[in-house]
């Protein structure tokens, strides 16, 4: 899925697949060599898995499977196992891991929605868990159901090292767009991952937050000096 707030099932088996598949196939090599592959990033960790699949011969094969070699289990003795054959094992694994308690709970896979896995906790910059949002007890579990995966607009990347699917190493990040259109000025929109004041007494701790980053809208923002004093909510005159 490529789409801004995709919440499907496809998004939650995907990312559950690309961890086992991962586990798989490059784990145990990388093992033998006491490397984790974790260590990779998921940049390089998805182009090795699309090349495997989009361009087999990049890479050393089995001469009788005509697949990377990497498929195939290194402990385990006997025929080496293909590509194919893990495919269909790791999507077995993904499925089976889904329907489990620890993913969806129900092999109804009209249930299972990515935002129920894929949660985001935002942070401060200094460390405070009371100004955590959502606080300890506003969720649970805890964080915000959170739409998108790696590849979306707004990206949510929960990373494929584990199934839990979290997002929280990222913090909070600003949502900027800016629209250039030929012979117009440039306008910008913004959304803020917070409220307009940092104090959680107040209404408008997370006020933005709840309008507009959780739903991925944007809202305008000043980019002009003339549209800045329009926009101001009050003025002072120094004299």
């Amino acid at each position: 899925p490529d789409l801004p707030g995709d919440d499907s099932a496809a998004t939650a088996i995907f990312n559950a697949w690309m961890h086992f598949f991962i586990e798989r196939t490059l784990k145990d090599e990388l093992d033998a060599v006491n490397f984790d592959v974790w260590r990779l990033g998921d940049n390089q960790l998805v182009r090795i898995v699309y090349a495997m699949l989009t361009d087999p011969r990049s890479f050393v094969t089995n001469p009788s499977t005509q697949q990377p070699i990497l498929c195939d289990d290194l402990a385990a003795p006997g025929p080496d196992d293909s590509c194919t054959k893990v495919i269909l094992q790791a999507m077995v694994d993904a499925m089976t891991h889904l329907e489990s308690p620890q993913g969806f709970g129900t092999a109804d896979t009209g249930e299972w929605r990515w935002g129920k896995l894929h949660r985001l906790t935002l942070s401060p910059l200094f460390p405070d868990p009371a100004l955590n949002l959502p606080a300890p007890a506003d969720a649970a579990p805890a964080g915000f159901p959170r739409a998108g995966d790696n590849f979306a607009v707004n990206r949510g990347d929960p990373g494929w090292q584990d199934l839990d699917f979290s997002q929280l190493a990222d913090g909070p990040a600003q949502r900027f767009l800016a629209e250039a259109r030929p012979g117009q000025a440039i306008t910008v929109k913004w959304s803020l991952p917070g409220g307009v004041i940092y104090d959680r007494r107040s209404p408008h701790y997370r006020d933005l937050l709840d309008r507009y980053y959780l739903s991925h809208q944007h809202f305008d923002a000043p980019y002009s000096i003339d549209e800045i004093v329009a926009a101001g909510e009050s003025r002072w005159v120094f004299h």
